[in-house]
């Protein structure tokens, strides 16, 4: 009897649709607003389709794998950092159940994966974003948006000077700062102390008026 309800559990859960998201990083009326970067010469909008986001995606934040057929061109022009996917569903997630999440960016001129660009090193060759979950979408619901994406650079390597890029969410006012080695704060552009935390944070709209640099600390 035991195995009779262990295979009507598993015949249960197999039958379940697979959740879906929506593969894109902006959304006006949630204010998702969540650019890609590179990171050296300048902090510019990763464009064009050279560049290709992908998700690495799991049950768990500790059990996620990259999902080889969710993968989007970045936009050029005036829409550069930006790419939109379109819904796509997540294999192993059922709907309405909570994915771990991660977006991740790569340039296709250095491997044709996102492990081949990111094993090369070299700058500007690979990034990815924060880790975040989402409540997957059903075939009676909207598909999750990651709502709670962050900002981020492509990766920079020790011997480029540090780099900041500012981004204000539009429909929060808050504040992102992107930036590579440590993010110092001054009231007097004088004196400086470093600021706790690593790349990207967010400030809120009433944060008091100061100045910010990117320093290397030797």
């Amino acid at each position: 009897m035991l195995i009779s309800v262990l295979s009507l559990v598993s015949a249960t859960t197999a039958a379940l649709a697979q959740g879906t998201i929506r593969f894109a990083n902006f959304d006006a009326d949630t204010g998702l607003d969540a650019p890609v970067f590179l990171s050296y010469p300048d902090v510019t909008p990763v464009s064009g389709p050279t560049f290709q986001a992908g998700l690495i995606a799991g049950s768990t934040a500790g059990n996620m794998v990259l999902i080889t057929n969710i993968t989007a061109p970045f936009l050029p022009g005036n829409q550069a950092g930006y790419f939109d996917g379109g819904v796509q569903s997540i294999p192993g997630i059922p709907e309405g159940n909570v994915a771990w999440v991660v977006v991740v960016a790569w340039n296709t001129d250095y491997g044709a994966t996102f492990w081949a660009a990111q094993f090369t090193g070299m700058v500007n060759s690979w990034g990815q974003g924060n880790v975040i979950s989402v409540v997957t979408g059903s075939s009676n619901s909207a598909p999750a948006l990651p709502t709670s994406m962050s900002p981020f650079m492509l990766n920079w390597q020790m011997d480029l000077r540090p780099v900041i890029r500012q981004v204000r969410n539009a429909k929060t006012g808050a504040i992102t700062l992107l930036f590579s080695e440590t993010l110092q704060v001054s009231s007097d552009l004088v004196n400086w102390t470093n600021v706790v935390g690593s790349s990207p944070l967010t400030f809120p709209p009433n944060q008091s008026h100061q100045y910010f640099r990117a320093h290397r600390g030797y």
